[in-house]
Order: C-alpha cells, then structure tokens, then sequence
C-alpha cells in the first residue's frame, strides 16, 4: 500500500527533513537522520506506551481521499504533526456522509505498528476531537527480533506513517535491507516504495541511494520527468543532475525555449547555471533585438553575473562604444569604466 502524506517533526528528524527540502540542498544523507545499523537486541523488547493526542478530518474532492491529520505535543520542542491521505474505508467506523447537525463519532485507523482509538465531532464531512495510539506488541516485539530499538515515539511515527513489516519486505525484495528506523519514516514521509525504486531500474538506475531516492521525491525528480528529458535527447542524467535541475527550475518547458532559439542539446551544467543567474529566454530574446544573436551560453552566464543588460548596454552605446562586443560590455561593467561619465 503506498502512503501520500507529508509531516512536520519538531526535532532531530524535523531539523533533517526541512534541511533536505530546502531549495538550493541537492542532497543530504538520510544517514545523518538515522541512528544507525540496528543491533540485535541480548534482552526482550519492553511493552511501548500508549500515546495520546488530537486529530483532524476532512473529505476531498477524490472520493478515495480523505485528510486526516494527528498532532501530538510533549513540551514546545517535542511535537510532531503529520498531514496524511488515507482511503476512507481505512477509517473504520466513521460515516463521512453524516451531515445536517453532525454529532459524536468513534472510529480506529489500524496500522501495523498500533491503532489509533478517535473520538470526536464530525458534521458535513469534517471533524475533530482525540485519539489515543495503542502500540501492537507483536510488532514492537519482532521489529525488536530484527535488530530495532524502537522507543515510544518511534512506535509512534511508524504508525503514523505506516511503516509497516509489509514495507520492509517490499524494500528488502527490491534490494534494500537493514533500513535505519529513521530512514524508514523518511521514505515513508516522501513516498519512497519498492514501485519507485523498479521504475527507476527500467530507466537504467540499478540502485539509487537511500539519499539519492528521499532527494528525489523531495524536489520532485519524478519518473515522468526522467522520460521527458530522454525525449529531449539527455539519457541517463545523473541522479544529483535531476536534483539540481528541479532544485533550479531546470525544467523540460525550458529546454524546449531554448530548443527553439537555436540552443540544441544544452549541457546539464549550462542549463543549471542558467537558471540560477536568470540566463533566460526572455533575457535572450531581449539581446537578439539589440542585435547579439546566439551569444554563447557561457557569454550569457556572465552578462547576468555582472550585470549586463538592456540599460546598460544602451548607455554604452551612447558612451562611445556602439559596436561593442559582448566580452567588451562586460569588461566595461567589471572595469565601471562608465562609471565616471562620458568616454
């Protein structure tokens, strides 16, 4: 089953999620999330305890959705907030068409690590109330058999997002096994499944990093965008090249621009360097009017960097350099040759 949903951690993990995400951070090692290789534990697992909380609920415009959200505080530094999508039919025992004057409602969202007891209000496909996060002692007990030091709030998290003994069957039978407990919640978290990872193989990626895969989601580096670019001719791009291609806006809609101003088949490094100094169609499109057709990716790079544009170039050419090359404007620019006034 794959999980859609996203999550807030306020602490360690929430610190590495939010650096992941952050634009710019092509990828940071899921390794600094983890605690490390389990051990084998030399004594029994003790009973985890039950965790209490609040939750949210409301329907969608999909029929198969419904947003149900679960916050859990201890202190203003140790909260968590997890936002999921979950079938309606996962929600054992609500009625989501009671409408009118709503009422009370009890319910259980089921997961193999625990279960979520609700109770609350619900009315016109929307409610509220809490819950309490009864944790499955066969589960902690053979997760504890494979080498896991589960904690209450881990517990916790691997229900809250489904990480279940049936994912890490589904990772070990795609090649990844001994799943750090937190990289588990992470590739949970950003939809990380065995489907991705053999959808990737057929591309010609044998075995991504656990790293390289949560990067991947985080920024968007979908399979759909892989076969995009391959059919704008650039096969097998490197996984931290489609990061950086995401993480910059480097996307197939740009390419296409440029394909049709007479750039062909653009470096990977020439398209990122582009986008994050703003070489972009229009500024291309505004040079070719001023007479500079086909000015070299690099000589384009280096006009933004410094600051070659419209106004200044007209101010050149008013300054006694009419004719001046590309190289030249530049040149004048980090020189501030007009800086002083007229030539």
């Amino acid at each position: 089953m794959r999980l859609h949903g996203k999550m807030i951690f306020v602490g360690a993990l929430a610190a590495a999620a939010t650096s992941l995400a952050a634009a710019g951070a092509v990828a940071m090692p899921i390794a600094a999330l983890a605690v490390g290789a389990p051990v084998v534990p030399t004594v029994a697992a003790p009973a985890a305890a039950t965790v209490s909380g609040q939750w949210l609920a409301e329907v969608t415009d999909d029929p198969n959705v419904v947003r149900f959200t679960i916050e859990q505080s201890e202190g203003p530094h140790n909260r968590m907030n997890a936002d999921l999508k979950v079938a309606p039919s996962s929600l054992q025992g609500l009625d989501l068409s009671r409408n009118g004057s709503g009422g009370q409602v009890r319910f259980r969202l089921v997961r193999d690590a625990g279960t979520f007891d609700c109770e609350g209000w619900w009315k016109n496909g929307r409610g509220s109330g809490q819950f309490t996060f009864t944790p499955d002692a066969a589960f902690v007990s053979e997760m504890a058999s494979r080498g896991y030091d589960l904690k209450d709030r881990d517990v916790f998290a691997f229900g809250a997002f489904d990480v279940s003994r049936a994912f890490l069957r589904e990772m070990a039978d795609v090649g990844y096994e001994k799943i750090g407990k937190d990289q588990l919640v992470a590739l949970r978290i950003f939809d990380v499944d065995g489907e991705f990872v053999r959808d990737l193989r057929a591309l010609g990626y044998e075995r991504p990093s656990l790293d390289d895969l949560v990067a991947m989601r985080v920024h968007g580096a979908s399979i759909e965008f892989i076969k995009e670019l391959q059919g704008l001719g650039y096969e097998r791009v490197p996984l931290d090249d489609l990061v950086a291609m995401r993480v910059h806006g480097a996307s197939t809609e740009f390419v296409k621009e440029l394909n049709a101003l007479g750039y062909d088949r653009v470096p990977l490094d020439q398209l990122i360097a582009m986008r994050v100094h703003g070489a972009s169609p229009e500024f291309i499109r505004e040079l070719k009017s001023l007479g500079f057709d086909r000015v070299p990716i690099d000589q384009l790079v280096a006009m933004r960097v410094h600051g070659v544009n419209r106004e200044f170039i007209e101010r050149a050419r008013s300054h006694g350099y009419p004719d001046a090359t590309v190289d030249k404007l530049v040149e004048l620019k980090v020189m501030g040759t007009l800086d002083g006034g007229d030539r």
